[in-house]
């Protein structure tokens, strides 16, 4: 009987010694925290001299790992072309968008992460794109009305924003700041330059808010050009209102300028209010 015994231990090891090395050969199918089970299996295995124990052992932890070792290589074989498919459209994405592709595995679970992986960036993509055409059209027309770009700025708060600020000449040493934010709000104000960080003073303030009304018959303009380039920003597009509560002088120093740039100072006007630096003309 012990002889016997010692057989049917000797067998029953094999057998469960195969069904954990063929798990563990699959690696690439599975994930890694059922080839970690089965590994542990495997030493646990070795260390096994109890008929008993093997037994159980083989019921409460063998039988069930392979039960959902076979289901996730079914899963896998079912999926994996699909998955390939979509990994590499993802990849492709993660590539255009400058971004690391996550880990994922062949799975049902994998290839749904994949579709949302890929339906996000793709709309990150269609909206990077937007607000890059947004960005030239603005260019475009500014230019066209006589605003030059002399300053250019990128900013990440530290809640994650970024906002991208762009400094177009305006007259006399002010300036329009076109800031651009991540969520595709675009606001435009108008202020002094000056190479330090300060506050306009009266006279300064009251000019400035001079300027602001001029610069509103601007904006107008430049809407209905936006338009005509297919480019509606109603409810994205704002300008501060003219006012010296408003007014603010813009420190060119955390800019990274193009031109050098005049300063601004009060009553050092070389035309009338009203009268457009971009003198553009109106078709």
């Amino acid at each position: 009987m012990h002889f016997v015994s010692g057989l049917s231990i000797y067998s029953l090891k094999a057998k469960i010694n195969d069904e954990l090395a063929e798990v563990m050969a699959t690696q690439s199918k599975i994930s890694e925290g059922l080839l970690e089970r089965a590994a542990h299996a495997k030493s646990m295995l070795d260390t096994m001299r109890d008929e008993e124990c093997l037994k159980n052992f083989e019921a409460i932890t063998v039988q069930p790992l392979l039960t959902e070792y076979r289901k996730v290589v079914h899963e896998y074989e079912t999926v994996s072309d699909a998955y390939l498919q979509a990994r590499a459209s993802y990849e492709a994405l993660c590539q255009s968008a400058a971004v690391e592709p996550k880990k994922t595995h062949c799975s049902k679970a994998g290839l749904e992460m994949l579709h949302t992986e890929i339906e996000n960036l793709q709309q990150q993509l269609a909206e990077d794109d937007e607000r890059a055409y947004i960005s030239q059209s603005i260019d475009e027309v500014m230019a066209e009305m006589g605003y030059n770009v002399i300053g250019q700025r990128h900013i990440q708060k530290k809640n994650g924003r970024h906002f991208t600020n762009e400094l177009y000449s305006y007259e006399d040493g002010t300036a329009v700041n076109v800031t651009y934010a991540d969520d595709g709000k675009i606001t435009m104000e108008l202020g002094g330059l000056d190479t330090d960080d300060r506050l306009p003073d009266a006279a300064e303030a009251k000019q400035l808010c001079e300027s602001m009304e001029s610069f509103c018959n601007d904006f107008s303009e430049i809407e209905k050009r936006l338009e005509a380039k297919g480019v509606v920003l109603k409810s994205r597009l704002a300008l501060l209102p003219p006012s010296e509560d408003y007014a603010q002088i813009i420190n060119v120093s955390d800019y990274q300028t193009t031109t050098p740039v005049d300063t601004f100072k009060a009553n050092n006007r070389r035309r009338s209010i009203g009268q457009s630096q971009a003198q553009y003309r109106k078709e």
